[in-house]
């Protein structure tokens, strides 16, 4: 049965085209049927396997130099390197950072970015302004997807870097399975102990 939800005479009204309006427990005012404005802070977590027995069982997603990785470890050539925290509201689906080191500021209010072109097989970056790939993402339950404007999805990868313990976080457009990369989902939720 369809219902509509009508404010009147300070009364939250319910009526279905077949019965009267139904009175409903309510406050008079308006305001208290507007949606609240969500903010969460939360860290990103890689967990994922492969079909070669390779694991990655929380990893944490940190900042070097614009881009994102995951590990225990940090870039050797990086010159700026952070934990980082991710911020989003229910006004928006961007994915804005806020760095843990006081020291890289300005890292501050960057944006998760992946490039979702066919074909693209790229790291995960941040970006200082809004775009088409950094302003699309969502949180279904405690998992990060891409929700486009044709479909969901969640195409990270974590691909070995040249350091031990670091994994550049990969964006797969094209899902291409490989021996070297492991296909991950970012979580919020922090492991209990992390291990590769």
């Amino acid at each position: 049965m369809l219902f509509e939800f009508v404010l009147a005479a300070g009364l939250l009204l319910a009526q279905s085209p077949c019965s009267s309006a139904l009175k409903l427990n309510a406050k008079s005012s308006a305001t208290h049927l507007q949606a609240r404005d969500s903010t969460e802070t939360f860290s990103l977590y890689a967990y994922g396997s492969n079909n070669e027995g390779s694991v990655i069982g929380g990893a944490r997603i940190f900042y070097a130099d614009g881009k994102a990785y995951l590990g225990s470890g940090t870039p050797s050539s990086a010159s700026v390197v952070t934990n980082i925290t991710f911020t989003t509201s229910s006004e928006n689906s961007t994915f804005e950072v806020e760095p843990k080191n006081s020291t890289a500021s300005s890292v501050s209010g960057q944006l998760l970015y992946v490039n979702a072109d066919d074909g693209a097989y790229d790291q995960v970056s941040f970006v200082s302004s809004s775009n088409n790939s950094s302003s699309d993402f969502v949180l279904y339950g405690k998992v990060v997807i891409l929700d486009s404007s044709s479909s969901i999805q969640t195409k990270f990868y974590a691909w070995p870097s040249d350091d031990d313990s670091v994994w550049a976080l990969k964006w797969n457009s094209d899902g291409e399975t490989d021996t070297s990369s492991i296909p991950v989902s970012l979580r919020t939720v922090a492991p209990s102990s992390s291990y590769f």
